[in-house]
């Protein structure tokens, strides 16, 4: 079971990529101090005028028939001075600063280690799903998620572009720099050989992707349903390390008979060897019902995670009346938010709402953290 304790180990890993936020920080914050918010309280213009897009009713090929029944949601109307604020002091400023984030942030490394600009992840991808969510929000219209920009905290632009920084050093270091939106298989069970198992999908370092039960999410501890696991489900991920002799990508099918096994890429050869039956670190000898490897700019992975997706921004939303969200199914098709016609904006969305519901609720009294007060 999976519980809000687990939240530890990502407030850690922010930390210990300080190497990463601290220009970062110095790059989108500076000067952010000296000004006060220009925000005002006016008629909200309609959607898009700022050049942004939203998250509301967005299609899939993925759609089931009840996601065609259903009636359009309504639009989160966001606070004339929320908007206003993002619009004039959280977009102005990143604007301002394009050329230098995309020079510092949006790179990538190939296996010799030269740098070229990332192309799964763009400063215009970032800046288009950062206004639903930060401005709209998701979830219950009258306390919804939003990613913090300091929009509902007096405005305190400095703390929302730190926390900002935060969650693009974080991103930096597991997606930006490997150029992939699909997890890719990394954890050789015998580094010394470099074997990789197919099993890996199962999950990697000791997790098991598809055993975490019962979640909650939001600040209002909501019970989240888990997705459940489907022995049939079979899917393949959209992309992988592009790395020469890396492993192939990740994937989930299911066994021909309860004998059948998956094998090992071998990166010294380079070769998939299905010779004989090699496991993950859990033992695992097989990859059914393992589709649930991390995706997005975060890698968010794992049945609760992608329930939680599906509760404030899938198919469950919709069927709750909640008024953002985007028309897919995440427990039937995780694999949507790298492929597929919404996937640029979706692998960042997903990332978003997850430092949302995990990073920023974070809070340990007996340590004496709290993510937000700790900003």
């Amino acid at each position: 079971m999976r519980t809000r304790s687990h939240v530890a180990c990502a407030f850690t890993s922010i930390m210990v990529r300080l190497h990463y936020t601290s220009p970062i920080i110095s790059l989108v914050v500076a000067d952010a101090s000296s000004s006060s918010s220009s925000a005002s309280c006016h008629e909200l213009p309609c959607l898009n005028s700022d050049g942004s897009h939203g998250i509301t009713n967005m299609n899939s090929n993925h759609n089931d028939s009840n996601n065609k029944k259903r009636n359009p949601p309504r639009r989160n109307r966001a606070s004339p001075v929320i908007e206003e604020y993002y619009k004039n002091e959280v977009k102005q400023r990143l604007l301002n600063k394009r050329t230098e984030i995309e020079n510092s942030v949006f790179l990538s490394y190939d296996s010799e280690g030269y740098v070229y600009q990332s192309t799964a992840y763009s400063f215009d991808d970032f800046l288009k799903a950062l206004y639903p969510i930060s401005v709209e929000g998701v979830g219950d219209v009258k306390n919804p998620i939003r990613f913090y920009v300091g929009q509902t905290d007096k405005q305190n632009i400095v703390k929302g572009l730190v926390n900002l920084a935060a969650f693009l050093a974080h991103a930096m270091a597991v997606s930006i720099k490997y150029d992939v939106c699909d997890e890719f298989n990394i954890d050789a069970t015998d580094a010394a050989s470099q074997k990789y198992a197919v099993s890996n999908a199962c999950g990697q370092w000791g997790n098991s992707y598809q055993d975490e039960g019962v979640c909650v999410g939001g600040s209002e501890e909501v019970e989240v349903a888990t997705c459940n696991v489907d022995p049939y489900m079979e899917m393949t991920a959209a992309d992988s390390l592009g790395w020469e002799k890396a492993a192939p990508p990740l994937e989930c099918r299911p066994r021909e008979s309860q004998g059948d096994f998956t094998g090992h890429w071998d990166a010294e050869l380079g070769v998939l060897n299905e010779i004989y039956p090699y496991a993950n670190r859990l033992g695992v000898l097989h990859n059914e019902g393992c589709c649930w490897w991390g995706r997005g700019v975060l890698m968010t992975r794992g049945t609760c995670s992608f329930g939680k997706l599906n509760y404030y921004l899938g198919q469950q939303a919709a069927a709750q009346g909640f008024v953002s969200f985007y028309a897919v199914d995440f427990c039937t098709y995780p694999e949507v938010v790298c492929e597929g016609p919404n996937t640029l904006g979706l692998r960042w969305t997903v990332g978003y709402f997850e430092w949302a519901d995990r990073v920023q609720t974070y809070r340990n009294t007996l340590e004496g953290l709290d993510y937000m007060e700790d900003l």
